[in-house]
């Protein structure tokens, strides 16, 4: 009996130590104690991460994500097999310590992942963890912003250490650090700083490559603080300024999220005192195309067939345009209510993104899908962990049926909403 028993101990001895070596791995308990029920959405697995960027995928499908905040050598980038969850790789290799690589301080072109400090950009591979290259500009100011375009070049906007009206614009291809000057902007105004805020490219009416860059800068005039505003286009092929227009009569400023740019036009944010518009710049020359005013700050755009999606921040009314016109071609508004049965919504920036004809934003405990042809809502119910809290967006693997999403410090792979067809 003694043996017996000493037995099914060991066995029970053994099976603890398996499931404690797996923890990591395994699903997590779909509850949420906010007082409403959670729907069941199978967690196929879940490992230890903190805080990070949106969950990118590579060519294998394996899900690239980063925890900051928890580790001297800064943000460390890591990827997980797409299928079980393991830790294939870590990355790390920095000039200092940087971390923070939310918004636009990162972009992915051809399975390479590109991320931008202030003065540093590296380049990474995204099957393997090895550096493809880093650089450093240490003569310039540099802002945390990296733009790409169709040709696979990444640019880098800087403002001069020593010469505060100056702004320089470099380049380089996305898997070689050889960085040229694109142009030089010098503003005749004695600007206390100038700030690039965002850089897309697009053509001309002859079918030339234009970059439009947006410009912030201020100065102090008759003891007042004064702001400018400038919209330039730089001509890639003439290697010359098409146009450059001071917005500061109707913009203060406009906002540092991506632009992107569609048939010859140019989209981004902008804003006066209290209001906040959502606008398109002609490429051709500089001039405003249409404006749409928002209920708040603007925090991401997406093209979506020949319309153009518009979410900004808080419990705000999300916007489908017409690209060309501006025209409504649907609004899905959202009402803040202190209220835990009903999600309150609270766009922010990086927390959406486009699959198929859906958009996805992560929503703390709700995770909300509109169909981007009619703007109605597919799904829109508690998802998270309890105490946790969806962070920023998520990444979609359409042959497995499953998206990852980060949720405070965990990483975890659920199914698919049944709701979601394609």
């Amino acid at each position: 009996m003694r043996k017996i028993n000493a037995i099914i101990y060991l066995l029970f001895v053994i099976l603890i130590s398996s499931k404690c070596k797996e923890e990591a791995l395994l699903p997590l308990p779909n509850k949420n104690i906010g007082g409403y029920p959670t729907p069941t959405l199978d967690t196929l697995w879940t490992t230890s991460l903190g805080f990070s960027i949106t969950p990118k995928l590579n060519n294998n499908k394996d899900v690239l994500m980063s925890s900051q905040y928890t580790d001297p050598k800064g943000e460390i980038f890591k990827l997980f097999d797409g299928n079980s969850g393991k830790l294939k790789w870590e990355w790390a290799d920095y000039f200092k310590v940087e971390e923070d690589f939310s918004g636009g301080s990162h972009t992915v072109i051809n399975d390479a992942l590109i991320l931008c400090g202030r003065n540093a950009t590296y380049a990474l591979n995204m099957h393997n963890g090895q550096t493809l290259w880093k650089h450093l500009m240490d003569s310039m100011s540099g802002s945390p912003q990296i733009y790409k375009d169709e040709e696979g070049y990444i640019y880098h906007g800087f403002s001069s250490k020593t010469k505060n009206t100056i702004y320089y614009i470099y380049r380089t291809k996305y898997h070689e650090p050889k960085w040229e000057l694109v142009c030089t902007f010098k503003e005749t105004l004695p600007v206390d700083r100038v700030l690039g805020t965002s850089i897309a490219s697009s053509r001309n009416a002859k079918g030339e490559k234009i970059m439009v860059f947006t410009l912030y800068m201020d100065y102090t005039l008759n003891g007042e603080l004064e702001g400018v505003s400038k919209i330039c286009g730089y001509n890639l092929e003439t290697k010359q300024y098409d146009w450059v227009k001071d917005y500061s009569d109707k913009y203060a400023n406009f906002r540092v999220c991506n632009m992107v740019s569609s048939g010859g036009k140019v989209f981004t944010f902008a804003s006066h005192s209290t209001s906040w518009y959502f606008i398109a710049i002609n490429a051709d020359d500089g001039t405003l195309a249409w404006e749409k005013k928002l209920p708040n700050f603007g925090v991401s755009m997406h093209l979506y067939k020949d319309n153009i999606i518009a979410l900004s921040g808080g419990s705000s009314s999300v916007f489908c345009l017409n690209q060309n016109t501006g025209t409504l071609i649907w609004e899905t508004p959202f009402v803040y209510k202190n209220n835990l049965s009903y999600s309150n919504i609270n766009f922010a920036f990086d927390d959406a993104n486009i699959f198929k004809n859906y958009l996805f934003s992560t929503q703390c405990n709700n995770l909300l899908i509109l169909n981007l042809d009619n703007g109605a809502i597919v799904f829109n119910k508690p998802v998270s962990l309890p105490n946790g809290c969806l962070q920023y967006g998520v990444a979609i693997n359409e042959q497995k049926r499953c998206f990852y999403v980060q949720d405070r410090n965990k990483a975890i792979c659920y199914k698919l909403p049944e709701e979601v067809k394609y």
